[in-house]
């Protein structure tokens, strides 16, 4: 648990990082097909690992959430985004219709893909520290500047 612990807190300095906005925070979950019993083992070993660090990381990520920021929503909604054939990838984002919710999708790829648990956790933490620095309003920020300014701009060389 340490090391998860040093990993979400290292994670939290994270400022150079894009985020990613999606226009639904809830994926379509699709059905997985499973050939045989060693990929069905292998598939159930990555859930149980996935799910054991979303049960340490969770309220780590909220705790630290709530420490570190003041009149955030700090409620993270974990999703995973069964899809077939995407790349490996998570990323955070909000839940407009639930109060800004902080929401941490996991694509089942890169579940499959992490060699332990204190990768996922790693990622988890870095995916909260997105939120805990408020990257997605500050990004809206600099695009709504940015497009003030090129309005304004626009109407001077035109006027």
């Amino acid at each position: 648990m340490l090391r998860w612990a040093l990993a979400m807190a290292a994670t939290t300095l994270c400022v150079a990082c894009e985020p990613v906005i999606i226009s639904s925070a809830t994926p379509t979950p699709d059905l997985q097909v499973v050939d045989t019993p060693d990929e069905l083992r292998t598939q159930r070993q990555s859930e149980l690992a996935f799910a054991e660090v979303v049960r340490v990381m969770e309220p780590v990520a909220e705790r630290e959430c709530r420490a570190r920021t003041r009149g955030m929503n700090c409620d993270f909604r974990i999703l995973v985004d069964t899809r077939r054939g995407q790349p490996p990838n998570a990323f955070q984002t909000l839940d407009e219709d639930a109060m800004n919710q902080p929401v941490i999708v996991f694509n089942s790829a890169l579940i499959a893909d992490a060699r332990n648990v204190d990768e996922l956790a790693f990622v988890m933490g870095h995916e909260a520290a997105h939120h805990i620095e408020g990257h997605i309003q500050r990004q809206r920020l600099n695009a709504q500047v940015g497009a003030e300014l090129c309005s304004g701009i626009a109407s001077t060389l035109s006027g």
